[in-house]
């Protein structure tokens, strides 16, 4: 393997984002790709706080680098000039816009989508990586925005990401799993535009996920990654929450709390 292949960082975090807040001047590009025609409602997620805390410590070893973004610094523009970091971690909103877009409760990591909050009528968005995507600082304010960065990052956007040296992108957020098949085009969405920009394995769920059951899942499968490759981490984790939501709830653990979430790449089995 090439040197080019190598990390250039060990972790890129960036959490919490401020969804109603204005986009740090710094971020707006004149080359973005735009997602002008998304109305969508994001609430807050203070779940995602606690990994922008809890994570980083858990990524050990001499001289690691790591950079940790909140707030109103949580833009897209963070996310999208990231340079190879060994891990790249996404802990806010995800949605995929379908023909009849769901609207999720709160405390779920998930688009609000409703019947008046659809893409602007008469441009239909027929490229799936461009009804993809996460939602960054400002996002709540995207239909508003008329140059650079609107803090919707799209699939299409991702796929000019410089990825090559990244061995896992963990998207701590829902429906990240969920693309649209087109004969002759295979999968697309998220799974697929980070896959094109050079990760070798992703962490993603395919349903909304609980805020606060994931915050608590993410910190064990980190703690569980200093030991085991990534699958195994995840799996233990897993065991972990179930045995959690047993001892609160009788005895009974719903797979819709535990189970939303699925690897894949080359490294999920750590070779």
């Amino acid at each position: 393997m090439g040197s080019a292949l190598k990390p250039k960082s060990a972790l890129l975090l960036v959490a919490n984002p401020a969804f109603d807040g204005a986009v740090h001047e710094s971020s707006r590009a004149e080359t973005a790709l735009r997602a002008r025609d998304f109305r969508g409602v994001f609430a807050p997620l203070p779940g995602t706080a606690r990994e922008a805390h809890d994570i980083p410590p858990l990524i050990t070893g001499p001289g690691v680098s790591k950079r940790v973004f909140e707030g109103i610094e949580a833009t897209e523009h963070a996310v999208k000039t990231a340079k190879s970091p060994r891990i790249l971690h996404l802990a806010t909103h995800g949605f995929f816009l379908q023909d009849e877009e769901p609207v999720t409760d709160d405390g779920m990591r998930g688009v609000a989508i409703g019947p008046q909050e659809r893409p602007a009528i008469g441009r239909r968005l027929d490229n799936p990586l461009l009804r993809s995507g996460l939602a960054f600082a400002g996002a709540n304010r995207a239909a508003d925005i008329t140059e650079g960065d609107d803090g919707i990052l799209t699939a299409l956007e991702i796929t000019g990401m410089d990825l090559q040296g990244t061995e896992l992108v963990v998207l701590s957020a829902c429906d990240t799993g969920v693309g649209e098949v087109k004969t002759g085009e295979g999968v697309f969405g998220l799974r697929r535009a980070f896959a094109l920009a050079g990760a070798r394995s992703l962490l993603m769920s395919l349903w909304p996920v609980s805020d606060e059951v994931t915050a608590n899942q993410m910190k064990a499968f980190y703690q569980n990654l200093q030991t085991l490759p990534p699958a195994d981490a995840l799996r233990q984790a897993q065991l972990g929450t179930i045995k959690e939501l047993k001892a609160k709830n009788d005895g009974i653990a719903p797979p819709g709390l535990w189970a939303p979430f699925i690897l894949q790449g080359v490294q999920a089995l750590g070779r």
